[in-house]
């Protein structure tokens, strides 16, 4: 099978590191496995550009790999779960109680410490222009940081001051939806620091993408996958596990990924299951997406790229 020139290049530049080994190790009906070893917890992954930045989580340590570098950031609080995201030159990750560590993703050094104020963060999602958006649990508040400066741009304050916010899910326009514990959801304008439409959910969500601007993706504890509109619930689809991840696709699809290690993808245009797969043996961490190219991460140690 044909391999895109992306895949072809992020084995060019992958090599072994100690503690962390990236290694080409089979190809079977277009899938390419790289494992990862010793003793990590699970692995994230997000995009910077078109290059795929791998994350790795582990007891007290964080290893971070791209295609033109690799870094190890040792002596830290890291729990499995740990939310991080990439930015203009930088990725920032939380430490689960109420700090976000910077770093620079040319040279790996860190470049500062943001204290959101939180008891324990519970999301954080890059925005364009090197912003941040953070949540926790001890306040109702959405807190916007400029990541080059350190410094709060802005928040975003529901009239609800109880209910403090779970899930952070960018658009493309660059706003965003938030996802709170009282299953209010609400999309919100960043320029205007205001939300502009609001509905509620009932259900415990793990994974919440967006569709657009006024339409986004919830995966549920009970296995359960709706796509809903501010005006109302689209579609529902069923899986026999927790989704856990989920990540949007070309052409009307998304991917949802589960406790059990399944990959399925989704029509949100006619509610059709399209196809779906065993990829791993245990919970599926992160799903990004390049073009028709797919790549999954468990906590199973391996990392895959599906075409």
């Amino acid at each position: 099978m044909k391999r895109s020139i992306y895949i072809r290049t992020l084995i060019t530049h992958i090599r072994p590191i100690t503690d962390l080994i990236l290694e080409y190790a089979r190809e079977f009906e277009g899938t390419l496995t790289f494992a990862y070893v010793t003793g990590l917890d699970s692995a994230h992954m997000e995009l910077r550009g078109q290059n795929l930045l791998l994350t790795a989580f582990g007891v007290n340590k964080i290893h971070i790999q791209s295609e033109t570098y690799f870094a190890r950031i040792s002596n830290v609080h890291v729990a499995v779960g740990c939310k991080f995201a990439v930015l203009d030159r930088l990725v920032a990750f939380d430490d689960k109680w109420g700090s976000v560590s910077v770093y620079d993703l040319d040279t790996g050094q860190h470049t500062r410490t943001i204290s959101t104020g939180y008891y324990q963060n519970t999301d954080l999602v890059a925005l364009p222009n090197n912003k941040l958006a953070t949540c926790g649990t001890n306040s109702h508040v959405i807190t916007i940081w400029d990541v080059s400066t350190g410094k709060c741009f802005g928040k975003l304050i529901p009239f609800v001051t109880s209910a403090h916010c779970l899930h952070l899910a960018a658009t493309l326009q660059g706003n965003l939806i938030t996802h709170h514990v009282d299953g209010h959801v609400r999309v919100w304008n960043i320029a205007q620091k205001a939300w502009v439409a609001t509905t509620q959910i009932t259900g415990v969500v793990f994974a919440m993408i967006a569709l657009s601007e006024d339409k986004f993706v919830c995966g549920f504890s009970d296995g359960k996958i709706q796509v809903r509109g501010f005006d109302g619930l689209v579609w529902t689809f069923a899986s026999l596990n927790t989704i856990t991840a989920l990540v949007l696709l070309p052409t009307n699809q998304f991917a949802a990924g589960d406790s059990g290690g399944m990959v399925s993808v989704w029509d949100f245009a006619t509610g059709a299951k399209v196809v779906a797969w065993q990829a791993h043996s245990s919970w599926i961490a992160s799903l990004v997406c390049v073009g028709w190219t797919l790549v999954s991460a468990s906590r199973d140690k391996t990392v895959k790229v599906w075409t």
